[in-house]
């Protein structure tokens, strides 16, 4: 059996399992539930999916931002994302923010009221994360939030789930295609991503993950 973790990688990262404790609205009856997750269960766990187009109401609690970046809803106040969604050349932007739909900068336009990004974030280091403060949403069949945890677990064992906007990779880079993608990324041992990445320093904040060329 394999743990599953909603991961956004390049878009944030959030853990499927019993929702922390914190001033956020407790939302346990209604987050982290969506259709998709059968076709991840203990009977597809050889599963490789070559990132397709998701459907809509797969992943209610992703979100779009303006730029192309994806978000992750964890309250009805809160949107989670990377810093560098939200800040460009070092200075912060007020992005909008859409949920409810598959297609990028499209469905249901969330009103922004503050943006806050960790205070030791510099672009291309780590503490990459931001979190939007928007005013409260409705949550329904396609717009609900993801369950966060206290804990993340970085075992190579498990296997987690990118979902988000973008490019995508097909041995060589391809045209954005503005609409949902998703794909099983498995979690690998730390020593694994430092081997291709010698030159690059790796923060306790992150997680190793990644798909292997030709396996």
């Amino acid at each position: 059996m394999f743990k599953i973790i909603i991961c956004l990688l390049l878009f944030g990262a959030s853990v499927f399992c019993k929702p922390l404790e914190s001033d956020f609205e407790k939302v346990e009856n209604i987050c982290g539930i969506s259709p998709a997750l059968e076709k991840y269960g203990t009977n597809n766990t050889d599963r490789t999916l070559e990132g397709p187009v998701s459907k809509l109401g797969d992943w209610p609690w992703v979100v779009s931002l303006e730029f192309g970046c994806t978000a992750t809803l964890i309250s009805d106040k809160w949107v989670l994302t990377a810093a560098h969604c939200v800040m460009i050349s070092g200075v912060e932007v007020l992005v909008e923010v859409y949920a409810g739909s598959i297609n990028t900068g499209e469905g249901q336009k969330l009103v922004v009221k503050n943006i806050t990004y960790h205070h030791l974030y510099e672009y291309g280091g780590p503490h990459d994360i931001a979190l939007i403060e928007i005013s409260k949403v409705k949550f329904t069949d396609k717009i609900s939030p993801i369950c966060l945890s206290s804990k993340l677990t970085n075992s190579p064992k498990n296997n987690s789930i990118a979902v988000g906007w973008g490019l995508t990779w097909d041995g060589h880079e391809s045209e954005d295609t503005g609409l949902l993608h998703e794909d099983i990324i498995p979690i690998r041992p730390w020593k694994h991503c430092k081997h291709y990445n010698e030159t690059k320093e790796l923060s306790d904040t992150e997680i190793c993950a990644g798909k292997v060329v030709g396996h």
